[in-house]
């Protein structure tokens, strides 16, 4: 009898303690378990949106951000991620949707909106690209003005405002010397104003004979 007695004492402590872990394991499930499986998830999208912007697949990139924002809808970082990628793709309109209530919700300007909108309204060819990008040059932080004066070189070139662009390029390197972007384009309008300036000196009644100088660039401006 107390043979049978000690094996249901221990039978009933196994119990209770395997109760007490499967317990223990399902709080710690429900408090710890869905960060670790959004942070699985996360690396997941990550590595695979890295690979993608690696081949350029930026299409296939914005689906896997599209994909990973339903796991953290209110992350404006992703939401700006997304934002990027779109203009890569070459789709500004989506890039609008995804970050104007963003922008336009703002109380304080941030350089990181005010960029992306200087962007994608310089793409949409809508004026309030050169408002945005002024807005990203005074919100532009010590180490970000050589950026901000880019963006706005950017909306001038894009506008076809060439004296503009020339200056706002000039001071990109002002900022910062050696920016080849801002280096590529500068030596794009010293050129050109080169060429203008030598093709506004031929006669003109030379002038329209572009078959004569067909190899050399300073009679091909029309």
């Amino acid at each position: 009898m107390t043979s049978f007695i000690q094996y249901w004492k221990v039978h009933l402590l196994l119990w209770i303690a395997s109760i007490a872990l499967f317990l223990t394991a399902s709080a710690a499930a429900y408090f710890k378990g869905p960060d670790t499986i959004q942070y699985i998830a996360g690396q997941f999208h990550q590595n695979r949106i890295h690979n993608m912007l690696e081949a350029r697949n930026y299409h296939a990139a914005a689906k896997e951000y599209i994909a990973w924002s339903w796991l953290k809808p209110e992350d404006q970082d992703l939401i700006k991620e997304l934002t990027e990628t779109h203009l890569l793709d070459r789709q500004p309109h989506r890039a609008y949707y995804r970050i104007a209530p963003l922008a336009e919700s703002m109380t304080t300007d941030d350089f990181d909106l005010c960029r992306l909108m200087a962007l994608i309204q310089a793409d949409r060819r809508d004026p309030s690209a050169l408002g945005w990008a002024r807005r990203a040059q005074e919100s532009a932080g010590p180490d970000q003005r050589a950026h901000g004066a880019l963006i706005a070189a950017h909306v001038y070139r894009k506008a076809n405002q060439t004296p503009e662009a020339t200056k706002a390029y000039a001071h990109v390197l002002d900022l910062e010397p050696n920016h080849p972007e801002a280096v590529f384009y500068s030596e794009i309008y010293r050129v050109q104003a080169t060429e203008s300036e030598a093709f506004s000196r031929i006669p003109e009644g030379s002038r329209k004979n572009f078959a004569e100088f067909a190899c050399t660039s300073e009679f091909i401006l029309k």
